[in-house]
């Protein structure tokens, strides 16, 4: 004879048993055939369109290198006191390289070659220069604001020290 109390242990487990297959088999009840691959394709084959994945007509806006080609009046205050005066004048190139001139109004020393490079709002040059220590570059990092008509920036001058700059523009050259 079978002991009752194993009798139990298999009717409760064949009970929890056939729950289960019975909530599986609810859960499948209306749904034939199921799915495969993906549901989100539109007549033409396609993938529908969801609001999360919609991709603007826009491209990724990208540091466009302003222009400064043209003529600029600067003023320059130095850590030895010193303030100059002065233009540069540009010529900017399709790539953002750019070369040009300056002139120093002040009268002590002279400046002449520019060259360098625009970046987005940013401009890094040398500008060569004669003074008491002889024929020198000096590097140059001004910031282009106002829409192009104003820069702001810094010189690192091997005879005066650091050298703050505000420069405005007089004319532009469009090429």
């Amino acid at each position: 004879m079978r002991n009752p109390v194993t009798l139990g242990i298999v009717a409760i487990i064949s009970l929890i048993a056939l729950l289960a297959v019975d909530r599986i088999a609810f859960a499948q009840a209306g749904s034939t055939g199921g799915t495969l691959g993906k549901t989100d394709k539109s007549v033409s084959g396609g993938e529908e369109e969801r609001p999360g994945d919609r991709k603007s007509g826009h491209r990724k806006a990208t540091a466009t290198a302003a222009t400064i080609s043209g003529k600029w009046s600067w003023r320059a205050k130095c850590d030895d006191g010193s303030a100059w005066t002065g233009e540069f004048n540009f010529n900017q190139n399709i790539d953002g390289t750019f070369s040009g001139n300056c002139h120093n109004d002040t009268g002590a020393g002279s400046c002449s070659a520019v060259s360098g490079r625009v970046s987005g709002n940013n401009a890094t040059f040398k500008v060569r220069w004669f003074d008491v220590l002889g024929g020198h570059e000096n590097p140059y990092e001004f910031t282009i604001a106002g829409g192009g008509q104003s820069m702001e920036g810094t010189e690192h001058s091997q005879s005066y020290g650091a050298c703050k700059y505000t420069v405005k523009r007089l004319s532009q050259r469009t090429e």
